[in-house]
């Protein structure tokens, strides 16, 4: 048996899933170049591959700055990363400043932080 190339059937004629030409005559390696067919299952059974699920959850946390929204979001994450493990993300929820005399004297940010929980 002859190996194949990685193409795929079109109207009765190869044609590249990658560069969208047609293969030459000789195009007998696989995408990786070792001219070695994959593992199918004639090889024998894979080893199984164990899923482990895991959960998240988020919690809701406000922070204020008075230097900037960038800051309250910085002070915010470090302050979760102190007290939660494993945080993957930070969702920002509302942004809102409070102003005295016409000028800005707090920014605050609402923000959704997503943890994982340890299995």
């Amino acid at each position: 048996m002859s190996a194949m190339h990685p193409c795929r059937r079109s109207r009765g004629r190869r044609e590249c899933f990658i560069s969208r030409t047609r293969p030459a005559a000789d195009a007998n390696l696989y995408y990786d170049g070792t001219g070695r067919r994959p593992p199918s299952a004639r090889d024998g059974p894979r080893p199984k591959r164990r899923c482990v699920p895991s959960v998240a959850k988020i919690s809701e946390i406000s922070s204020t700055s008075a230097v900037s929204f960038d800051d309250a979001i910085r002070q915010g994450v470090a302050r979760a990363a102190k007290t939660l493990r494993n945080v993957k993300s930070a969702w920002i929820k509302e942004q809102q400043v409070r102003v005295e005399n016409g000028r800005i004297t707090e920014y605050q940010v609402n923000m959704m932080v997503t943890f994982v929980l340890d299995t």
